[in-house]
């Protein structure tokens, strides 16, 4: 019995040491994504939070096999073996519980990650929206001006020039104000 219980406790030890390696990638990708997110992060925080979701449903599941042995075993097994069997029940919950807590905080890490694309996305957004804006004043000004009908100074000999200088004042004047409100 001494011999299952220690195979028993070795597996639980690797379970530790794999957690604990999904938890130190974890940190460099967190580190790297501090400067840059990019796809293969977000893949590989994925990765990890199925990893350790695999990894709690298989110690969650041999929890109450270990205590289906520890209730058999009760009174029938030395001290040394009493001592395993706890050994392996301790490392078990712990694990079970490092997982948990493991698989939450790369949850986070993929949140934060996919928060950062969205905001990278709105800047962008944003920046598009305020580069329309700034063009379309010239462009309505000169398709107004390019009507064939009587307009304003189009019998004037400099009118097509006050024109383009009218348009470079108003894309100015808009995006004065847009760096006013800090838009732009």
């Amino acid at each position: 019995m001494d011999m299952i219980l220690l195979l028993i406790l070795a597996i639980m030890q690797r379970y530790f040491d794999y957690i604990n390696k999904i938890n130190d990638r974890r940190r460099g990708i967190e580190k790297r994504v501090a400067k840059k997110v990019n796809d293969e992060d977000v893949y590989a925080l994925h990765q990890m939070e199925s990893s350790l979701i695999y990894f709690i449903t298989s110690l969650r599941s041999l929890q109450p096999v270990m205590d289906k042995v520890q209730k058999n075993l009760e009174g029938k097994i030395d001290d040394t073996t009493d001592d395993i069997l706890q050994n392996v029940i301790i490392m078990l919950a712990q694990n079970s519980e490092r997982a948990t807590i493991f698989k939450e905080v790369v949850e986070g890490a993929r949140n934060l990650c996919n928060t950062m694309v969205s905001n990278d996305l709105n800047d962008i957004m944003k920046l598009l929206t305020v580069i329309t804006l700034v063009l379309s004043i010239p462009v309505l000004i000169a398709g107004i001006y390019g009507m064939n009908v009587a307009l304003p100074m189009s019998d004037y000999r400099y009118g097509f020039e006050v024109v383009c200088i009218l348009m470079v004042i108003s894309t100015v004047a808009v995006m004065w104000v847009l760096r006013k409100k800090r838009i732009l």
